[in-house]
């Protein structure tokens, strides 16, 4: 407990997340001493401060090539959706770029039905990753969470009465 008291300024308990019979009781920590130079991937794409490509001509489907040119640490969070270059992605594991790094991050596809360009950088979605879906690709091994992916996306398609020609999560509108 002492550790929380030096830490963090605050704990707020948010809703609880149900995935089938497990309950988990998500917290919020406000920290004393954040960090005044982390931002997000919205922020930085906001400020154009940040590129994200497919790795070169041909891409590949689980990397792309994420730019910092900012003075800030950008933090790009696990779930956040990408769209644009040959199809649209979602970040696999969140990762703290250092401020004027390159770096190749690890993705997953969320458009299985596409891989041509419609541009050659990505930009950035107001979608994210469910809990749910994001529980779901961790519990299985490395090669399978692609196919888990477009499982749950499908699943999501199917259970709403939707259709998209390329199983595109950024397609999908809730009601």
């Amino acid at each position: 407990m002492t550790i929380l008291n030096i830490q963090f300024d605050d704990v707020h308990f948010l809703n609880d997340v149900k995935f089938g019979s497990v309950e988990f009781q998500p917290l919020n920590f406000l920290f004393k001493n954040k960090p005044k130079n982390l931002k997000s991937i919205d922020q930085l794409f906001d400020e154009d401060m940040v590129s994200i490509e497919e790795i070169g001509l041909d891409g590949r489907v689980e990397e792309v090539n994420v730019k910092n040119f900012s003075k800030d640490f950008l933090f790009v969070a696990d779930g956040e959706a990408i769209v644009g270059a040959k199809q649209n992605r979602t970040i696999d594991k969140s990762v703290i770029l250092k401020p004027r790094e390159t770096r190749n991050v690890d993705v997953l596809c969320v458009e299985k039905g596409r891989w041509s360009f419609r541009n050659h950088e990505f930009s950035q979605h107001n979608s994210k990753l469910s809990p749910e879906i994001r529980f779901s690709k961790e519990t299985v091994k490395n090669y399978n969470k692609q196919n888990t992916v477009w499982n749950e996306i499908d699943k999501i398609y199917t259970e709403n009465n939707q259709y998209s020609n390329t199983s595109d999560f950024c397609e999908f509108k809730e009601e």
